[in-house]
């Protein structure tokens, strides 16, 4: 049975199975977020889980969410379920003051390590896509109450992740950040709804309320994004060099075939190919293999040639570093993550000449962060 279709009975019909929920899809969480307390300042009702209650039952309240397309019920109602987790791990007592700070981006990370892992929801394009949309909604589901100074490009940018993945829409962002205000006791509702309704202003405004908002090309994308002095429409002149690709994936993944398949001409700094030729461990200092590839990257980059950078990435302080790099260099980036299902996984990280061990692999999934569209000029997420 499709592994989606199997999570269509968590949806209420009329009422909220709590107990199906807890003793199920939510038992790996559900006691610590009992057991997570929060400011009563701002969450007079008590514990996460709480909170967490009262937020999915406003959500099916909502005449929005009631006219929603199946799936994406499915997706909003994940998403508000899970929205909180992060709180678990984030949330201190500072002097009598509880902060949760940066709760929603360790909640998508400890959301995807569990979707993927325990619920099998990776390997294929309709997983990966309607995982990665669930995580997206825990990630952000802060942005539409509060107030930026530039709130038209976090809506543009926030938006163009529904090219990655069609199942994530800023009206769910929205519509999640609306539960999550009123699914609690405090006192700044109207100050909260208000910025949600701005936000969507702006995302149905610049057509992007459902879809990714649409620029000249890539090249303009990115410097709107990086710039304070490109507007939204413009198509600017290309002068970059090139493009070099970012590969990221897990060990196992199948880089180096998926490389030979696609770029067999192309030049590749693998970070595994100079492990082996230093006889560097994977368990040991990194660094020296690290200033080895930066090294044979800038005599490509000097040269004005495109290349391949091959390895892990998992996360975007990671990719950064790179990224950095290369558009000093006046290059354009593609970055591409490419996954398989675990098990595939495991049996092709065996048959490498460097196997790396089941338990590393397992932690550098718990730790992942997939690359958004935001982050280069290009983005592609592949199932191989």
């Amino acid at each position: 049975m499709n592994k989606i279709e199997e999570l269509y009975k968590y949806l209420p019909n009329d009422k909220i199975d709590w107990e199906l929920i807890k003793s199920e899809i939510f038992s790996p969480f559900a006691s610590r977020l009992e057991n997570t307390m929060q400011d009563a300042k701002w969450h007079g009702e008590g514990n996460v889980l709480i909170h967490t209650k009262m937020v999915l039952e406003k959500l099916i309240s909502f005449d929005e969410y009631k006219k929603l397309e199946r799936k994406d019920k499915l997706i909003i109602f994940l998403a508000a379920l899970f929205h909180d987790i992060g709180k678990a791990v984030c949330t201190k007592d500072s002097g009598g003051e509880i902060t949760s700070f940066n709760h929603g981006v360790v909640g998508s990370v400890m959301l995807r390590e569990y979707l993927w892992k325990d619920l099998g929801l990776c390997g294929n394009k309709e997983y990966q896509q309607f995982r990665e949309a669930v995580c997206l909604l825990v990630r952000y589901h802060s942005t539409p109450i509060h107030n930026y100074n530039d709130l038209v490009k976090m809506v543009i940018k926030l938006s163009l992740n529904s090219s990655l993945t069609s199942d994530f829409k800023l009206s769910l962002l929205a519509l999640l950040a609306k539960a999550d205000a009123l699914g609690r006791i405090g006192n700044e509702y109207d100050e909260h709804l208000l910025n949600i309704e701005l936000f969507m202003h702006y995302a149905k405004l610049y057509y992007c309320d459902d879809e990714s908002f649409k620029f000249e090309d890539s090249y303009t994308k990115y410097q709107y994004l990086v710039n304070d002095n490109v507007w939204a429409y413009n198509k600017l002149y290309d002068k970059s060099y090139g493009t070099i690709i970012l590969l990221c994936g897990l060990p196992g993944t199948g880089k180096d075939t998926y490389i030979k398949n696609n770029y067999p001409d192309m030049p590749v700094i693998s970070l595994d190919d100079i492990r082996e030729e230093y006889k560097i461990l994977p368990s040991e200092n990194q660094s020296k293999v690290y200033e080895i590839a930066k090294e044979r990257a800038k005599v490509y980059l000097r040269n004005k040639k495109e290349f391949i950078w091959n390895a892990t990435n998992l996360t975007n302080l990671i990719r950064n570093k790179q990224l950095n790099l290369f558009h000093g260099y006046n290059f354009k980036v593609k970055i591409i993550f490419l996954e398989t299902d675990l098990e595939s996984n495991f049996i092709r990280n065996e048959s490498r000449k460097k196997i790396v061990d089941k338990n590393i692999i397992l932690k550098m999934l718990s730790n992942i962060n997939i690359p958004e569209a935001f982050e280069a000029e290009e983005v592609e997420w592949i199932c191989l």
